[in-house]
């Protein structure tokens, strides 16, 4: 599965964020994409102060993939 977690960026508002990205020509099955949107409906529902806050989760497609990317609240210290 090629899932990274390696993004970090600003969001428009300013906050710092992660983004953890998956692609679709990546996939050895379909369950991990489910996973994946299901980790983004879950996180989307959650607000506690140990877990990154959920910002957004979007699809993005290129000549030759679709990405699947999950946004969250990034750390402090980095």
């Amino acid at each position: 599965m090629q899932l990274q977690v390696n993004m970090q960026a600003e969001a428009p508002d300013g906050r710092r964020v992660a983004v953890k990205a998956l692609s679709l020509r990546g996939l050895r099955d379909w369950k991990q994409l489910q996973l994946f949107e299901r980790e983004a409906a879950t996180l989307r529902g959650l607000d506690h102060p140990c877990i990154p806050a959920y910002v957004d989760h979007f699809e993005l497609d290129t000549a030759d993939d679709r990405g699947f990317f999950l946004v969250q609240v990034g750390r402090t210290d980095w």
